[in-house]
């Protein structure tokens, strides 16, 4: 891994994505303008519904630069074609199917270079909050995702995965040099278990750890 100059884009994003992904590509653009070769953004970047709302922004993974979640990153990608851009989750729709991936994506010269769709889908029923199931709305991915780069081999990863130190240690094991954890954790697990997580898949991976949160009140 390469000595390279690194942006996480920290987002508060609700339900709206027009708002949203202005934030989202502002932040990006100038991380890449003031030098930046990997821009890593959260999980959720483009929307965070309402609860029991279907997300709206929904790529087609046949043409991603047409979708409005992708398309002003594709642009950026393009502008600065050296940079590694990875959107950390976003929905991708899945044909046949009423359900989608959570997938994080990796732009490279304005290209789609590689896909993760997140494995491990977060459920959640605290008393008193609104309870939170991904599964029902999400299908879960089945395939870890190494990228090799100029920069190095990175092992991507969204959120809830940040639990299961064994795909982390698939990925070391096929070569990632570099972790990528972009996330959108609640406040009450986020208080808990956000760095120490972190730091404990650092340490047993020998590994450096990028992580994009969430911060703030989403709806």
């Amino acid at each position: 891994m390469r000595a390279c100059e690194v942006a996480l884009v920290q987002l508060c994003a609700g339900p709206d994505p027009t708002s949203n992904l202005h934030r989202a590509s502002e932040w990006c653009a100038k991380a890449l303008d003031d030098g930046a070769e990997l821009v890593v953004l959260p999980e959720g970047y483009a929307e965070i519904p309402e609860p029991d709302r279907a997300p709206s922004c929904i790529y087609d993974p046949d043409a991603p630069e047409a979708g409005a979640a992708l398309a002003p990153f594709v642009a950026l990608s393009r502008q600065h074609p050296r940079a590694l851009i990875i959107l950390g989750g976003v929905p991708e729709a899945i044909p046949g199917e009423r359900r989608h991936h959570n997938v994080c994506v990796v732009l490279h010269a304005g290209l789609v270079a590689a896909r993760y769709r997140k494995i491990h889908l977060f459920e959640l029923d605290i008393p008193g909050q609104p309870a939170l199931s991904e599964s029902r709305r999400v299908a879960p991915g089945r395939e870890p995702m190494l990228v090799a780069s100029e920069l190095g081999r990175i092992g991507l990863s969204i959120c809830y995965d940040l639990r299961f130190p064994e795909l982390y240690r698939s990925l070391v094991a096929a070569g990632a040099e570099l972790l990528v954890v972009p996330a959108a954790f609640t406040y009450t697990t986020g208080l808990a278990h956000w760095e120490v997580l972190l730091r404990a898949r650092a340490i047993e991976s020998q590994c450096w750890v990028l992580a994009a949160a969430q911060w703030g009140v989403h709806g």
